[in-house]
């Protein structure tokens, strides 16, 4: 799965544990999980940050 999801989605410092998709309101749920090999970042100034 973890090549397929790597395709479909790009969530930089998060590691995709599943998805799938949600009929009623036609969305895709997505779980993850932080991967703890990346740093976190302030999103905007890039500066090191704490979770």
């Amino acid at each position: 799965m973890s090549s397929l999801s790597s395709s479909l989605f790009s969530f930089k410092g998060q590691c995709v544990e599943s998805f799938s998709v949600v009929e009623d309101s036609q969305s895709v749920l997505v779980r993850c999980r932080r991967d703890r090999r990346f740093k976190v970042r302030e999103p905007i100034a890039g500066a090191s940050c704490t979770v």
